[in-house]
This record gives C-alpha cells, sequence and structure tokens, in this order.
C-alpha cells in the first residue's frame, strides 16, 4: 500500500496514480466542470478571463487543454505551446494523437487476452 500526502491539502491518502486526495480530486473535477461551463457560455473568453473569473491557474486551464478535456474556440484566440519545442507544434499534436490510438489498441489487446484466458 502507498500512502503520500496530498499535493494540495497535505492530507495522507492511500496513492492509486494522482498526486491528489479523494476530497481535492472532487474539488478539482468540479471546479472542471465550472470553467468548462463557463468557456461554452463566454465563447470568446481569453485564458486570463477564464482564470480570473473561475479563481483557477492557468496552469490547471492548460493541462485540461493539453488533455483534451477542454477546448475553446477559434473566435478566443487562445492557443497552447507545445512542452518539448516551445511552439504551437502540429507534429507534437499528431504524435499525441497516434500514441493515444496505439495506448488504445494495447489496452484492448490486454481486455481480448484477459477474456480468452
Amino acid at each position: 500500500m502507498d500512502v503520500r500526502n496530498c499535493k494540495n491539502c497535505g492530507k495522507l491518502f492511500q496513492y492509486v496514480g494522482k498526486p491528489l486526495c479523494p476530497a481535492c480530486n472532487k474539488k478539482l473535477e468540479d471546479k472542471f466542470f465550472e470553467v468548462r461551463d463557463y468557456i461554452y457560455e463566454n465563447p470568446t473568453a481569453n485564458m486570463s478571463q477564464v482564470s480570473e473569473e473561475m479563481e483557477v491557474p492557468i496552469q490547471q486551464i492548460k493541462k485540461w487543454v493539453r488533455e483534451e478535456r477542454l477546448a475553446f474556440s477559434k473566435d478566443s484566440g487562445i492557443t497552447i505551446s507545445c512542452e518539448k519545442c516551445g511552439m504551437i507544434c502540429q507534429k507534437c499534436m499528431v504524435l499525441k494523437i497516434k500514441f493515444k490510438r496505439v495506448q488504445q489498441r494495447i489496452l484492448m489487446e490486454k481486455c481480448v487476452s484477459l477474456k480468452t484466458d
């Protein structure tokens, strides 16, 4: 059993792959849905406006965008730079999509092998 301190509140919790305790993780997920709804209702809002209005750090918003959980309209003017090259990098986006497909295929193969064993 791996026990760690929550990155947010400092409480001990059983680590299952996320650095937040269940309570802080729930708060973060609730905040995600609030941010998502705000962006939907304010499609021209820029990242600073979203961050300020929703009281969420810009880094967290960027993380959700990179995880492909959030998307901004083209009217917002928001772009996310590549973590590797520092630019808006189409090549890295393509590689990321290919990587996700490979991961999904591997998971599917594992599921099939578990069913046949």
